[in-house]
């Protein structure tokens, strides 16, 4: 591509030619707007209204009309962007030449790389189109909407320019991959959204449910976060929030507006979880989704981490020891024997001493040991 590319490439920068018609409009608001200042303190005020109106007509005609013309039959260019398998060929020029690449790479792809192309995937799209690469949805916008800038001046500075957008399937492909939504039609036939418990993490702890959340809306904003409508993704969070109130909701068998009163503090949703060095507080992702200039690094995302919240003593990590609470031998195979309640031992056996010492209904024991304890 890089010997292709030094190949197709004529000319080392666009003209741009000034658009007449641009002129003419932008000369016809300069003298309203000077035969204005000159009569302005003689006129009534309906008749400063009518002129005020009369003005912004005309301001948003010479808005409406492109500024210059950016077609220049002197200047061809073509950028390559490669990721893996998957790659997008820019082309500035006309769709000719955009047909004369395709060929052409599929002809390198065929004899060289003995390759087949994807038909299906392989598409000539316009810039005023969206193209799909590597998730995102990229266009050229030709917005002629004015905005006003630092200086005070107002310019219309989204036109031509490269936009990378958030596709709407990818954030609710990713609800329906979770299982956090159900969709809905109404009457009209338009989709509504039903938010959804996740049965898989009932059973966890509250921490672990919050992070769970957590790392799937901030793994889905670091992706999109340099896309300039990033904040749908805020979109993809809210949505998830009222999963997460449902899912806490089932576990707990309540409602979500008791779930709310117990959980919140102040505005945020917040779950203490112990650690070694006591209680701490996480709360559900209240960061934003602004958009980010520039892209994230190729180095891990560090999400916040914590600390084991469950106790070392619980059934699962005695199991996962793989000893036996009464001989201290390491067992591949540990037993559980259970008693229905403590005031029921008498405190003569080894194993009943030790149960009452601990103050647990269940202990993890090897075969021999649980062999000697019924016998």
């Amino acid at each position: 591509m890089e010997g292709y590319k030094a190949k197709f490439d004529v000319g080392s920068s666009r003209k741009r030619r000034f658009c007449h018609e641009y002129h003419v409009a932008k000369y016809r608001v300069e003298k309203y707007k000077r035969k204005g200042a000159q009569c302005w303190d003689s006129l009534s005020e309906p008749e400063r209204k009518l002129r005020s109106k009369m003005l912004k007509s005309l301001q948003r005609e010479m808005r409406a009309t492109p500024a210059a013309i950016s077609k220049d039959d002197e200047y061809k260019t073509i950028q390559y962007v490669r990721y893996c398998d998957d790659f997008i060929i820019g082309v500035i020029g006309s769709k000719e030449d955009a047909q004369r690449v395709k060929a052409d790479v599929k002809q390198f792809l065929s004899d060289r790389l003995k390759l087949k192309i994807s038909e299906d995937k392989t598409k000539i799209t316009h810039t005023g189109d969206r193209a799909r690469f590597l998730g995102y949805d990229i266009t050229v916008s030709r917005s002629q909407t004015a905005t006003k800038k630092k200086d005070g001046r107002t310019r219309r500075c989204h036109s031509y320019v490269v936009n990378l957008l958030v596709p709407r399937e990818k954030w609710v492909g990713k609800l329906l991959e979770y299982k956090a939504i159900k969709v809905i039609l109404n009457n009209n036939g338009k989709e509504r959204f039903k938010a959804l418990h996740r049965n898989k993490l009932i059973n966890k702890p509250n921490i672990e449910i919050l992070s769970n959340y957590n790392a799937e809306i901030r793994g889905l904003y670091n992706y999109y976060s340099i896309a300039n409508d990033s904040y749908k993704v805020g979109i993809f969070a809210n949505v998830m929030k009222y999963s997460m109130f449902k899912t806490f909701a089932n576990k707990y068998k309540t409602n979500v507006h008791r779930i709310k009163a117990r959980f919140f503090k102040g505005n945020n949703f917040t779950v203490e979880y112990q650690t070694k060095k006591g209680q701490k507080q996480a709360v559900f992702y209240n960061q934003g989704f602004c958009r980010k200039l520039e892209a994230m690094t190729a180095e891990t995302s560090l999400l916040p981490q914590y600390q084991k919240y469950d106790r070392f003593n619980s059934l699962k990590n005695r199991i996962k020891l793989g000893l036996c609470e009464l001989c201290e031998k390491k067992t591949s195979d540990v037993s559980l024997h259970q008693v229905k309640k403590l005031k029921d031992l008498k405190g003569v056996k080894a194993w009943e001493i030790l149960m009452l010492k601990l103050r647990r209904k269940t202990l993890a024991v090897c075969p021999e040991c649980h062999g000697e304890i019924h016998s």
